[in-house]
């Protein structure tokens, strides 16, 4: 069983359900609204436990009751949560507007700020994953020490020492494949072996700087909830590599799994 640090944001997602999609001047009513756990570090981790991994789980929540809630509800899942770090403050929900066709808007609260996600002391990991805006210095040494590290492409250039980066095509934009491995080395600095591009529900590219290859999902999903598709993936994703696979087929292996937490998650709503 693989110990792995999973470090990143763990939101408080307040989705509100859409009767139609977005349009503009459009008067839309909500077909219902609720209010869970979300974020990169939160999504990704919970595939990993479903997987059978051991999650040390590092990210910020408020010291309030939404917070402590919250640090309650990772423990029950199974998270490790000694490098969650308690910070004085209110929970501030970020709003998920959500169409039927599983389109998402994501209006982030007003000026909030996120800190350098951090360590609460030394750790002793298979492998790291990290999807964060910024790392502190211990985190980056964490990344730099494991035998495998993994980070999302983010969205400022500021190093992450790992060996593969993922992005989704939507936020790399239309940048030239050679161009963005050489940002990816710039990032991630020589032990870069893949770069692996995600496209919703097209074919995923993955990239070791000399030749492409492609991993299509198993056929094209419909489901009213997408919301953490692509860090089920990623977690999908490193558990593969970890257990031995070569990245294209953990790649297609991510996309198979991924499917199926989609279309679970949509049978337990239709319940």
């Amino acid at each position: 069983m693989s110990r792995i640090l999973v470090a990143g944001n763990i939101n408080h997602d307040c989705i509100w359900h859409l009767d139609r999609p977005l349009s503009s001047g459009a008067r839309l009513s909500c077909l219902s609204r609720e209010t869970r756990l979300g974020g990169g570090a939160y999504h990704t981790g919970m595939e990993l436990l479903r997987l059978g991994a051991t999650v040390l789980i590092a990210g910020t929540l408020m010291d309030d009751e939404a917070g402590r809630q919250a640090l309650a509800s990772l423990r029950q899942s199974g998270f490790d949560t000694t490098h969650v770090t308690m910070t004085p403050g209110v929970t501030q929900s970020a709003d998920i507007l959500l169409d039927p066709r599983g389109e998402r808007t994501i209006i982030a609260p007003p000026g909030r700020m996120r800190a350098p996600v951090s360590l609460n002391g030394p750790v002793s990991v298979d492998a790291v994953y990290v999807n964060a805006s910024a790392c502190a210095d211990d985190l980056l040494a964490a990344m730099e020490a494991t035998t495998f590290s993994m980070a999302q492409f983010p969205s400022r250039p500021d190093p992450r020492p790992a060996d593969l980066l993922i992005g989704s095509a939507a936020d790399l934009k239309s940048r030239s494949l050679p161009d963005l491995w050489q940002d990816s080395r710039m990032i991630a600095g020589s032990r870069l072996s893949h770069l692996v591009i995600t496209d919703g529900p097209g074919p995923v590219r993955i990239f070791n700087g000399e030749k492409i290859e492609r991993a299509n999902p198993p056929g094209r999903l419909s489901v009213p909830d997408t919301i953490g598709a692509g860090d089920t993936f990623a977690g999908a994703l490193l558990h593969g590599v970890l257990t031995g696979q070569r990245v294209r087929d953990a790649a297609m292996e991510a996309c198979r799994l991924t499917q199926a937490f989609l279309m679970a998650r949509a049978t337990i709503r239709e319940r």
